[in-house]
C-alpha cells in the first residue's frame, strides 16, 4: 500500500500514515471543516471558563511545579504558553533525524486535533 496523503481527524490515524509521512514524506492534508469546528468549539469552552467564569487550569493560567498556585493574568496566558515552549527548545547532542521529527510531529498534530487539548 503506498499512501502519498493523510488526513488528520483525531480520530482516523493509523501505524501506517505515521510511517507514510515519517518515511515516504506523504502530504498531510489541510484540517477538514469538522476537525476545526471541534478545535475552536474546545478553545471557545476553555477562553469562556477562563475569561468568564474565572477558573484556573494547571499550565494554562497557572505557574507549574511549586508555582502551581500562582494565577497568571488571562491575558498573559498566551504569553506563559510561549515561554513554555521557549525554555524548552533547547537540548543536548545530535539533532533527532528527520523522519522521526515527522513521525513525533504527525502524531502530535492528531493529538491536538481531538478537540480536547
Amino acid at each position: 500500500m503506498n499512501i502519498t496523503s493523510v488526513e488528520i481527524t483525531g480520530k482516523t490515524l493509523t501505524i501506517e500514515e505515521v510511517m507514510a509521512v515519517a518515511q515516504n514524506k506523504a502530504i498531510v492534508q489541510p484540517l477538514g471543516q469538522e476537525t476545526r469546528k471541534r478545535m475552536e468549539a474546545s478553545q471557545q469552552w476553555l477562553n469562556k471558563a477562563i475569561h468568564e467564569k474565572n477558573q484556573t487550569f494547571y499550565g494554562i493560567n497557572t505557574g507549574f511545579g511549586s508555582h502551581a498556585d500562582d494565577v497568571i493574568d488571562p491575558d498573559q496566558a498566551g504569553q506563559l504558553s510561549r515561554n513554555v515552549i521557549l525554555a524548552d527548545v533547547t537540548g543536548i547532542g545530535n539533532p533527532l533525524p528527520q523522519e522521526i521529527v515527522r513521525a513525533m510531529m504527525v502524531v502530535r498534530a492528531n493529538t491536538i486535533s481531538t478537540g480536547h487539548s
